[in-house]
């Protein structure tokens, strides 16, 4: 396992072109595979995940204080999956996840994480933990419909760590996105833009209201 260290600078992690063989995501499966193609989107390369029926996600193993942090992209619902709510176990999916990774472990039930969740299960705002592991914290940024539009998060990763655990990490393990339709046997389609590690100025820049 590849770990890196993140100084206290700010980092973009984009997705890259096909082929370039340096980009720093590994799959994690869970269920099956979850679809993960990069595509264009005007002069940016996003990440177009889809899923039926399936459930993995793309990881980042990278050592990173959270302390000062600012964690900010932007995604868009294509198809969220039907009937899914993931307060519920045998229904717990979501059409798009953002994943920080606080302790990472091969054993079930083990790995400890925050996961910012796009679903119109519940409201905006909504805190919850993993019907799977309490060791998983989750937060609802997005309830919209598949409306395809483009939104843009902004996150004090500092408070939302203390928020979810009680406390802040002096690291976290790494961060990853996620869509998947593994319960529902659904389907799920979503977009993401680069992640961005933000800290000084630009972090506090983009807290700032508009």
């Amino acid at each position: 396992m590849v770990w890196t260290a993140l100084a206290a600078a700010s980092l973009l992690l984009g997705w890259g072109t096909s082929g370039s063989g340096d980009e720093p995501w590994k799959e994690r499966r869970y269920r099956g595979r979850t679809t993960y193609a990069r595509v264009g989107d005007g002069a940016e390369v996003v990440l177009h995940a889809e899923t039926r029926g399936q459930n993995s996600a793309l990881l980042t193993r990278r050592r990173i204080d959270p302390r000062g942090v600012v964690l900010r992209w932007r995604w868009r619902v294509l198809a969220h999956p039907a009937g899914a709510d993931p307060e519920v176990r045998a229904r717990d999916d979501r059409a798009a996840g953002v994943l920080v990774i606080v302790h990472e472990s091969w054993i079930p039930g083990r790995t400890r994480a925050l996961l910012y969740q796009w679903t119109p299960a519940h409201p905006r705002g909504a805190w919850s933990r993993s019907p799977y592991s309490g060791r998983v914290a989750t937060l609802v940024l997005e309830d919209a419909p598949s409306d395809s539009l483009w939104r843009v998060e902004a996150r004090d990763l500092e408070a939302d760590l203390a928020r979810a655990f009680g406390r802040v990490p002096a690291r976290i393990a790494g961060l990853g996105v996620i869509s998947d339709a593994d319960n529902t046997r659904g389907h799920a389609a979503a977009e993401f833009g680069s992640l961005e590690v933000l800290t000084g100025p630009e972090a506090r820049a983009a807290l700032a209201p508009p």
